[in-house]
């Protein structure tokens, strides 16, 4: 929905990004939060979606409703740029000689991106999934540092990567499917004039991104759940963290045969559409607070009028791009050319001979 702006250095394009990203996600916070919970099978979250808010809200507050957003958004900026140098060092290596890549090689691409991006920041989700799923009335994570403390003093280093096995089949799944989706979507519809296109995009995007993230959904769900498990007796877990609803697993797919067996197929789904009711909202606060931020940017330079419009001063732009000596020759130019104009034809008309 939104692109870079020419006018704006590549570090500015960046930051944008990251701050519409912070936002859209601090905005959309309690959606994730409930999703979490209810994927580590949170009792709270089995009455219904407006219920969950209640219950949440009555017993730890409003505050409760954005616990781990620290850790999400300090995670953000990292991974975007693991996974933006990844995915272009892999194209390079990836490509053919017409600097083509086929659909195979694309979605390997955007899998291998997505798992080195997963991996290094792993431990990070861990921590946010543990934030989520404690109880704020009587907390035993305080912060996202105290939390990695806890976890490597209490569990071990191997305690924050726990789950991790199940990222990269998740990642393949996710980037085929969402290849496939755009190829789909995005063959349905022309782009009859920019604006049209620009809100085709949007949606045939959200769409895209919905089909994909429901396919690799439960290996999301069994992460979080893994993610939720102590290695301690289950007499010593702390019964201020939330347990998960499945026993302490081998690896994601044990963890998955448990919930299988236990809840069925769909145990796997759970959170899947508070997952996807986010899509939407999220693109659309992307979209305004990377239009807002981009505005604001050109406006602190003198490069538009208003925040509120595109309109471009032109004499700021001329005296930011065009220095004095180049006006005076555009000025000279521009003179001479106008009184070569005004030469009229017969200066130059040869005199007519005379037949007798």
């Amino acid at each position: 929905l939104f692109r870079s702006d020419s006018r704006l250095s590549q570090t500015q394009n960046f930051c944008l990004g990251m701050f519409a990203g912070m936002a859209s996600r601090s905005l959309t916070a309690p959606l994730e939060t409930l999703k979490v919970l209810r994927q580590i099978g949170a009792p709270e979250t089995d009455k219904g979606v407006g219920k969950s808010f209640q219950h949440v809200y009555r017993n730890e507050g409003l505050r409760a409703l954005w616990k781990g957003n620290a850790a999400a958004c300090i995670r953000l900026p990292p991974y975007a740029l693991i996974n933006i140098f990844a995915m272009s060092y892999l194209r390079q290596r990836m490509a053919d000689v017409n600097s083509k890549m086929s659909v195979l090689r694309s979605i390997g691409a955007g899998a291998i991106a997505t798992c080195g991006a997963s991996l290094a920041l792993y431990p990070l989700d861990t921590v946010k999934t543990r934030l989520t799923g404690q109880y704020l009335n009587n907390q035993k994570y305080t912060s996202v540092v105290g939390t990695f403390r806890t976890l490597i003093q209490e569990e071990g280093f191997m305690s924050l990567y726990r789950g991790a096995s199940a990222i990269i089949p998740g990642a393949f799944v996710f980037s085929g499917t969402t290849f496939l989706a755009f190829a789909a979507f995005f063959g349905t519809r022309k782009k009859a004039s920019y604006t049209q296109g620009r809100w085709n995009t949007f949606i045939n995007g959200s769409l895209a991104v919905c089909f994909a993230q429901c396919c690799a959904h439960p290996f999301d769900t069994i992460r979080k759940k893994m993610q939720m498990q102590s290695g301690a007796q289950p007499s010593l877990i702390d019964p201020r963290i939330i347990r998960p609803d499945v026993a302490v697993s081998k690896g994601w797919f044990d963890c998955a045969k448990q919930i299988v067996r236990q809840q069925g197929y769909q145990g796997l789904w759970k959170g899947n559409l508070l997952g996807m009711a986010r899509v939407l909202p999220t693109s659309l606060l992307m979209f305004m607070h990377f239009e807002l931020g981009k505005r604001v940017l050109l406006y602190s330079e003198g490069r538009i009028e208003s925040i509120w419009g595109e309109s471009t001063c032109e004499q700021v732009h001329e005296s930011i791009y065009t220095s004095p000596a180049d006006k005076h020759a555009t000025r000279t130019t521009t003179t001479t050319t106008s009184m070569s104009t005004r030469t009229t034809p017969t200066e130059h008309a040869q005199p007519k001979e005379k037949h007798s």
